[in-house]
């Protein structure tokens, strides 16, 4: 039996894990917590059985799926109830992959988290999947031996999200998907994009809900939809000529793939792990989140893409968009099982 345990269990990780169901003969089930978004049908996405738990939950991993699985994959080492699953299966002479999303950025508090890692987790863990090549340099800076890491952590479905529109017939719209946080820095990017816009008639579309909704600055030129349903999603960014993510802090992010798979041109700032996966050459820029004069200079340049910079810009998203998917998930997982 393999099973994965998984925080907050979103939907493109169900589609993955039906992707693995499908190419393996043994017996997948699923341990999770829920996501903090209403994404429904989860249970039926994954193709197996979904067992939901509470961080608090002090039951023993075979009381909720049935015995100790041959493999368990899980989400990191930052949860005390995983971490509990993950010392059952090894104590039972099982195989443990952790699943990181984290990036690498160099820094006095990287090094110590590192001394920690070799000394107490290195050696709990028999191999490692990572969302990309940021999750890859994080780890061999950890002291993981190269051969027990894979990519391919995090993959949109690419059955979903297509980029056939050209991106000169589509709207003067830059998007952004994901929660209205501190974190998401929207309200000081939509502040930004007020500046950079003036008399250029863009819009700029939010589709998420969080706590800072109200502190969004009010202009005709933005636009805000509650949580979208990805089915529905798909068709947004198609719509969409750039899409853009301003975190302050973001693991990988799946959204800049679906941007990716979508054509859009990409508009990310530097803390963005999956820029290194999805940014090229001539499909977008990165900026300095904390800067509101280099966001408002990034957000025009977009804008004042032509036609021929924009067709370029799509083929190179959809090109990079294939450094992730449910393929590589799947492969890679059957290269780091035992």
């Amino acid at each position: 039996m393999i099973c994965f345990a998984w925080s907050g269990f979103p939907q493109y990780a169900a589609r993955c894990v039906r992707a693995l169901v499908e190419n393996v003969q043994e017996r997948v089930v699923v341990v999770a917590t829920r996501p903090h978004v209403p994404i429904k049908g989860m249970d039926q996405l994954a193709g197996c059985p979904v067992a939901w738990v509470e961080h608090s939950d002090a039951r023993k991993l075979p009381l909720i799926i049935g015995g100790i699985p041959r493999v368990l994959i899980v989400s990191g080492w930052g949860f005390p109830i995983f971490n509990r699953y993950r010392d059952e299966v090894k104590d039972n002479g099982g195989a443990v992959i952790a699943m990181v999303d984290n990036n690498f950025r160099f820094s006095i508090r990287e090094v110590l988290k590192a001394i920690r890692f070799r000394l107490f987790l290195k050696a709990k863990y028999d191999g490692y999947l990572v969302a990309g090549r940021s999750g890859t340099r994080l780890l061999e800076f950890y002291g993981v031996p190269k051969e027990r890491i894979k990519t391919g952590l995090y993959a949109a479905d690419e059955t979903l999200f297509t980029g056939d529109i050209v991106l000169s017939r589509r709207e003067k719209k830059m998007l952004f998907v994901g929660q209205i946080i501190a974190r998401k820095n929207i309200v000081a990017f939509a502040t930004a994009f007020i500046r950079a816009n003036k008399s250029r008639g863009w819009k700029l579309e939010i589709c998420g809900c969080g706590s800072l909704e109200d502190s969004l600055p009010k202009d005709e030129s933005i636009f805000i939809h509650d949580f979208v349903q990805p089915e529905k999603l798909a068709a947004i960014y198609q719509s969409a000529r750039i899409f853009a993510l301003p975190s302050l802090e973001e693991h990988w992010g799946v959204v800049v793939h679906e941007a990716a798979l979508s054509g859009c041109v990409l508009l990310l700032s530097d803390r963005v792990g999956a820029a290194d996966d999805f940014l090229g050459q001539c499909n977008g820029y990165k900026f300095n989140p904390d800067s509101m004069d280099d966001m408002v200079e990034k957000i025009g340049e977009c804008m004042r893409m032509t036609d021929a910079e924009l067709l370029e810009a799509q083929r190179e998203s959809l090109a990079l968009s294939r450094n992730a998917s449910k393929a590589l998930f799947v492969n890679s997982l059957k290269e780091l099982i035992p």
